[in-house]
């Protein structure tokens, strides 16, 4: 005899109003830039967390994620990026520009 799993009911507590270092205040429930902001940062850097698994690098990759995000470069922004742009951004190896641009486009 097989269970179906039964549903669960997950209560989240009530939004809270918060203020960061910078005097944004939001809440956790609010579609606001500062929310979309932080969004954006992780998956960047998750992106480039991946990127270091790929290829087994320490920092070889990470080192760039705080530059994309001085430039407010999203993850969909990268996709877009050129081999001229990652140049500007300081990514001069040729290989490293390849490998970040093959991921995009896999994103």
């Amino acid at each position: 005899m097989s269970y179906a799993p039964q549903p669960q009911i997950i209560y989240y507590p009530a939004p809270v109003h918060f203020a960061n270092s910078y005097g944004l205040s939001g809440s956790p429930n609010m579609d606001n830039s500062f929310t979309l902001a932080i969004h954006s940062s992780k998956m960047v850097h998750e992106f480039f967390l991946e990127l270091e698994v790929i290829n087994n690098k320490s920092r070889s990759y990470t080192q760039f994620e705080r530059t994309f995000e001085n430039e407010k470069i999203s993850l969909d922004t990268i996709k877009e990026l050129s081999e001229s742009d990652l140049i500007e951004l300081g990514v001069n190896k040729m290989g490293w520009r390849k490998k970040i641009m093959k991921l995009a486009r896999e994103y």
